[in-house]
């Protein structure tokens, strides 16, 4: 049999939350941080449109959708680049700058994608416990060495929905020595009411040449399923990120669909209009119920199952059997967390009384 690397053998697999209930087609999805509005009309619209172009290979170089993120941004086009999700360039950002013997700094409960692929190259993670949910970014200076290669941020942060200030991410930036790569994680920003987030793309701008700032289409512009996401930092660092990435990886229609998506900002303003007004009643309904809910800033809520009887992995298991599906965020080094997205106001509804059913009979 041909084995695979020996050092890849305990390589942690990120486990994305379920999709689907067996032998139900109605079930309702509350895992995966989906926007409740989904795509806008015109996105839509453009989306159906290229059909005529499937025969053609993508622009590689995302130019017009570069131009478009660019303009929208007021940033460098040069120093933008696109790729299938944001998944795909944290892969690559770590690919490029940790190796065998190097070590990632990672905030305690933050994206787990960060461990898979820092194990994937043979980087240590390195995790820094967090204080109620929120990053300690002194805790992830003081865990900086001379290995540190990366340091993962994710802000605001999934799955607590937490984050810090912009203050607070200056501060941190300024103390990051320039030879270790940060890397911005925010694609739940367009959540946060920009007074209290600031912009960490000016960061980027302001000439730091060991900063980049991620970014996605799947979450407040309803576009997961075409996997677009995007980056910008210094020059060396895109060029470099060039000549190891896909070279036909985002297709024609997902380029031609998000530029649709970001110019129609009165679509992406009423999806964060619906999340402003179901969030609190969501958090209300769940700490009614005596869960307790860790402050959310993103289109989720974390609940915590500790204060009932149930446990978090019970309680995820005999919602699925309702047919409602959420996600338990065991993985993220929260046992009784159970993740819950901002969705359609039935399915919010319906969620609640699958729990109160759930709590009713335990």
């Amino acid at each position: 049999m041909i084995q695979t690397r020996t050092d890849l053998s305990h390589l942690p697999v990120y486990e994305p939350g379920a999709a689907d209930v067996p032998h139900r087609d109605n079930a309702i999805k509350l895992s995966s941080n989906e926007s409740a509005l989904g795509p806008s009309p015109s996105a839509r619209a453009v989306y159906e449109e290229q059909v005529a172009t499937l025969l053609r290979y993508p622009d590689p170089g995302c130019s017009g959708l570069r131009s478009a993120i660019a303009e929208f941004n007021n940033l460098s086009i040069d120093q933008v680049l696109i790729g299938t999700g944001s998944e795909s360039l944290i892969r690559l950002l770590t690919r490029l700058y940790a190796g065998e013997g190097d070590e990632v700094v990672i905030s305690e409960h933050a994206f787990t994608l960060y461990k898979v692929a820092a194990a994937s190259v043979g980087a240590r993670p390195v995790l820094v416990p967090e204080n109620d949910c929120v990053a300690d970014l002194d805790g992830m200076i003081d865990a900086i060495t001379e290995r540190t290669k990366i340091v993962y941020l994710a802000n605001p942060n999934n799955p607590t929905g937490t984050m810090r200030g912009a203050g607070a991410i200056r501060r941190f930036a300024d103390r990051v020595p320039d030879s270790t790569l940060v890397v911005l994680d925010s694609a739940y920003c367009e959540y946060v009411d920009p007074s209290e987030l600031g912009n960490p793309l000016s960061l980027v701008r302001e000439g730091r040449t060991n900063i980049v700032v991620t970014r996605t289409f799947s979450k407040a512009y309803g576009l997961a399923g075409l996997r677009i996401g995007w980056l910008y930092g210094a020059r060396p660092i895109t060029d470099s990120l060039r000549k190891v990435g896909d070279v036909f990886g985002v297709s024609t229609p997902a380029q031609a669909t998000a530029i649709a998506a970001l110019s129609d900002q009165d679509h992406v303003r009423r999806e964060l209009a619906h999340v402003e007004r179901w969030r609190p009643w969501l958090t209300a309904e769940l700490e009614n119920l005596k869960l307790r809910v860790t402050p959310s800033v993103c289109n989720f809520v974390l609940a915590h199952c500790d204060p009932v009887t149930i446990s978090a992995a019970d309680c995820f298991q005999r919602l699925l059997d309702r047919g409602v599906i959420v996600r338990p965020v065991a993985n993220y080094g929260l046992p009784e967390g159970l993740r819950i997205t901002i969705g359609a106001e039935p399915d919010l509804r319906a969620f609640i009384g699958a729990l109160q059913d759930v709590l009713a009979t335990d």
